[in-house]
């Protein structure tokens, strides 16, 4: 058995497996049930052939109706072509999976985007020394009559840095367009927000690709040393890079009051229903299990808390 999480959702293992037995194969099957409750399993019969050996691919949860947030265990059971000997069988290992709740996806979604958002934030940094680099190569290509050998080496070493940070720049705007587009599918198709936000996001990615082609204009005039149409080309990319650095600038504060407004939502939210929970407690005859319940609430209630920047101690729920 070989098994893989899926690279892209993290939500669904892939298996590849091989079974073999001198007598034949006769059936192969997914068993798979809620952790600790062993004696309620479900079987999933997977086609193999009746020879001797046999390959197969599976996948899970696929199509079966499991729910969010229950942790399951699950193998794959053979049985041999021996009917003599009532068909003997044996199992792979047992594998383990949870998928995650629509709060828990919500939860990871703004966790992964914040650190996107962290990362864009301190690559910005290197915009201004590419900058001052940049107004240099071009002072000293205005200065001169033509660039020396220590020149170029500089302008190659700058255009190899510049395309990096292109890249970068691009797969930040990715992320973040993936990012938005997954996060609150159905609640957030109509907000006038996060449109202008994807709009945004579009047009960047426009921006950055027409930086790419510039950057290749100038390696080619690099190399053609046409010292006139060289100055234009680094003139273009000087204003081309301040006026981008604004822009992104203005995306990444635009991104951060997205996201930090959706945050603060979903915490309004969570509170509404520990505030119902809560409700249902109070008129609720106190035993053992209401304490406990109670327990709960606080415990959600401080982690809530703390979220938002609310210490920790005070007072607690009645």
């Amino acid at each position: 058995m070989e098994s893989k999480i899926d690279s892209l959702d993290k939500q669904s293992l892939y298996f590849y497996g091989q079974v073999s037995d001198d007598y034949g194969l006769s059936k192969l099957q997914l068993v798979y049930y809620s952790s600790g409750d062993e004696a309620k399993k479900s079987y999933v019969p997977i086609s193999i052939s009746g020879s001797n050996f046999s390959e197969f691919v599976s996948a899970f949860p696929n199509q079966l109706d499991i729910v969010d947030g229950v942790a399951y265990d699950l193998f794959f059971e053979v049985y041999d072509n021996d009917a003599v000997n009532a068909n003997k069988r044996t199992k792979s290992r047992v594998f383990t999976y949870r998928k995650r709740t629509v709060e828990e996806e919500e939860d990871k979604q703004l966790r992964e985007q914040s650190e996107t958002i962290e990362n864009l934030s301190k690559s910005l940094d290197q915009f201004d020394k590419q900058e001052k680099e940049l107004e240099a190569i071009s002072k000293n290509q205005k200065e001169k009559p033509e660039l020396s050998f220590n020149d170029k080496k500089k302008f190659e070493h700058f255009l190899k840095r510049q395309k990096q940070q292109e890249q970068m720049m691009q797969n930040f705007n990715k992320k973040l367009q993936d990012n938005l587009e997954d996060f609150q599918k159905e609640e957030d198709q109509e907000d006038p927000f996060k449109k202008d936000l994807k709009q945004r996001l579009e047009e960047n990615e426009k921006q950055l690709k027409e930086d790419e082609k510039l950057l290749e204009e100038l390696e080619k005039l690099k190399e053609k040393i046409n010292k006139e149409a060289f100055s234009e080309k680094l003139d273009q990319l000087a204003k081309t890079a301040k006026s981008q650095k604004r822009s992104l600038e203005q995306m990444l504060e635009l991104t951060k009051r997205y996201y930090v407004s959706k945050k603060l939502e979903k915490i309004g939210n969570e509170l509404d229903k520990l505030a119902k929970e809560q409700d249902k407690l109070a008129n609720a005859a106190v035993d053992e299990n209401t304490l406990q319940e109670q327990e709960v609430l606080n415990k959600k209630f401080n982690e809530l808390r703390e979220r938002v920047g609310g210490p920790r101690k005070g007072k607690q729920w009645a």
